[in-house]
């Protein structure tokens, strides 16, 4: 059960599903679901970093924090 969760999880999904299509307990249905959640969290994920960068490069020479980078998505975020 667990494992059959943790094949929809962007994260652990490049993992679990090889195992599982080896053992023959995963069906076409859930490979397809299991790869478009990756691509989509890559996605999300690159336009973030995006965001946090195209920020960061205006304050050259200073990490910014976690605070701040929150508040850089926050402020780009389309609405």
């Amino acid at each position: 059960m667990i494992v059959g969760i943790l094949g929809f999880v962007p994260f652990t999904a490049m993992t679990v599903v090889p195992a599982r299509l080896v053992l023959g307990e995963i069906g076409a249905a859930e490979i397809a679901v299991s790869f478009v959640l990756l691509v989509a969290a890559t996605w999300l994920m690159r336009r973030a970093v995006a965001r946090v960068y195209a920020l960061g490069m205006l304050l050259y020479g200073k990490e910014p924090s976690l605070r701040e980078m929150w508040r850089w998505l926050r402020a780009t975020s389309p609405r």
